[in-house]
């Protein structure tokens, strides 16, 4: 049994990994005016998962397990024992389509590592945005093959080539690769917190000027400049066609007070926590929409771009509101700056 507290285990697991225990995988590619371009992401190795446990909490502390989750799914649950008890997190993934069992454990437990906070600090990295070429440039072992296939114009398109493994900030690294100014400090290697807001739309998840203890009164001004101010976000996303997608909404973050129309959303006698819920739900694609209209992108790059960051197709904005998070939008809004940065983007 680990003496360790409960703060100091955490500490240990979440602590940045070593470049040398990532490994890189290319989630998109397209084709652009100089070439083809992918989007590829970090991961941290199994192997590097089980020696950080091993080190952190002893190999007698910790323990995994496996199941069948539905068809083709693999649900991993990692145990550590805390004060003589087994806690344990689980997470899951689908079977891969090469070496579909391994495959299905390896990713699985992965995800049940990041559950526990091991690696968990890569979902905060920039994207990284990558040069597929026809050979490698130098003799060094920080290359990748790729062989994949895309569409352009409509077409298939077989792409067969490398990629350079990007370097990630030091911030990302453990402190014996950080910069000896952080030592001396003693400042821990916290990532950036991501932007929630790259539009110019209120932040977080109260509105601005807004004096929410006053939301009350059929009329109270307050009131009204956060019913407009909602009416206006419904209107820039798009739902104001279908009333039917606001009650639908409205219902799904207020279980405990449904209404049957689009008016009863914004009556006076709506608690004023529940338009808050409403305008949580509605920000993130909200700011999403506004990103697109700014950069000229139409809805299908857009759900293309979603597709990248939350790993699930999109074919309507609705579904949307199922996946985006504030974090997403981030990440989107730097693959868009990124393509038109390098001024590659080239629509399909």
């Amino acid at each position: 049994m680990t003496n360790l507290t409960e703060q100091e285990i955490m500490q240990g697991l979440q602590q940045p990994f070593s470049a040398k225990d990532l490994e890189w995988r290319a989630q998109r590619t397209i084709k652009t005016q100089n070439g083809f371009r992918s989007v590829v992401v970090p991961y941290i190795t199994n192997r590097a998962i089980q020696d950080r446990l091993d080190q952190v909490v002893g190999p007698m502390n910790w323990r995994n397990s496996y199941e069948t989750w539905r068809d083709k799914g693999v649900l991993c649950g990692i145990a550590i024992k805390f004060n003589g008890e087994w806690v344990e997190k689980y997470d899951g993934a689908d079977e891969t389509p090469y070496e579909a069992t391994k495959g299905g454990f390896s990713a699985a437990h992965k995800r049940a590592g990041a559950v526990w906070g091991l690696g968990r600090y890569l979902y905060s990295l920039d994207v990284f945005w990558v040069n597929v070429v026809d050979k490698k440039t130098d003799n060094s072992n920080d290359w990748e093959y790729i062989s994949t296939k895309i569409k352009v114009d409509g077409k298939d398109v077989y792409v067969k080539g490398y990629w350079k493994i990007p370097t990630v900030p030091n911030w990302a690294l453990p402190s014996s690769n950080q910069p000896s100014s952080n030592s001396m400090t003693g400042q821990q290697n916290v990532p950036p917190t991501p932007s929630e807001n790259p539009t110019n739309s209120p932040q977080g998840n109260n509105m601005p000027h807004v004096n929410q203890g006053q939301l009350q009164g059929e009329h109270d001004p307050d009131r009204e400049h956060y019913t407009n101010y909602l009416k206006n976000m419904e209107k820039s996303i798009g739902l104001t066609d279908n009333q039917g997608f606001v009650v639908s909404l409205y219902n799904r973050v207020n279980p405990d007070h449904k209404v049957r129309t689009a008016n009863e959303v914004y009556s006076v006698t709506t608690p004023k926590d529940n338009l808050r819920n409403y305008y949580a739900l509605l920000k993130p694609v909200y700011d999403l929409m506004k990103v697109a209209q700014n950069h000229n992108i139409n809805e299908q790059q857009l759900f293309g771009y979603a597709q990248i960051i939350t790993g699930k197709e999109h074919s309507s904005v609705l579904s949307l509101f199922s996946t985006i998070t504030p974090q997403h939008v981030a990440q989107i809004t730097e693959i868009i700056r990124s393509e038109q940065g390098n001024n590659a983007y080239q629509t399909a």
